[in-house]
């Protein structure tokens, strides 16, 4: 009786070993294209600006974005993240313990590097991921004059796309317009 239950044991363990896996998982492969970009930077008349930054991604895969700021050691103000849906802003939650649900938003900090880590899984469409933040007192004010240095792009963009940018300037702070200047 030993022997006939061993043979039978033996005889399906081979079988098993020479069908291979029963089923295989296999992870989708990240793949998607950043075909637009829009940066507005809306300054006050306090000197903060109020930053609202769009990424348009055609993406066949992916489980969300990474959307860095570089803060350049100024204070980061408030913030949200989220992607735009038609015309309405749909906001993430921010997830301190990095859960990755849907939905959510990590921020990981590196010296003046913040990156948002937006969990969103998009399988063949576009979605436009919004990050709005603040930067405080980044505007240097003198007496006759105010100073906006500042790369509107971002960090680490290492691919080609289209770019609008628009700088927004405090109402009424402009008294003299043809000797306002501007260098890009």
């Amino acid at each position: 009786m030993k022997r006939r239950s061993f043979f039978w044991l033996a005889l399906m363990a081979l079988v098993l070993s020479l069908a291979g896996p029963i089923s295989q998982i296999r992870a989708a492969e990240v793949s998607y294209k950043i075909t637009n970009q829009d940066v507005t930077a809306e300054i006050t008349a306090e000197g903060n600006v109020k930053f609202t930054q769009k990424w348009v991604f055609d993406a066949s895969f992916m489980n969300g974005a990474l959307l860095k700021v570089d803060t350049g050691g100024f204070e980061l103000g408030a913030y949200k993240i989220g992607v735009e849906n038609g015309n309405k802003f749909e906001e993430f939650t921010e997830d301190k313990l990095d859960s990755k649900q849907p939905k959510t938003f990590h921020i990981q900090s590196n010296r003046d590097i913040r990156t948002f880590k937006a969990y969103y899984p998009v399988s063949n469409k576009k979605v436009t991921f919004v990050a709005e933040y603040t930067l405080n007192h980044i505007v240097t004010n003198y007496a006759d004059t105010a100073e906006f240095n500042r790369k509107l792009i971002g960090e680490d963009v290492d691919f080609k796309t289209d770019v609008t940018a628009k700088v927004i300037l405090p109402p009424g702070q402009i008294t003299d317009k043809d000797s306002f200047k501007a260098w890009a």
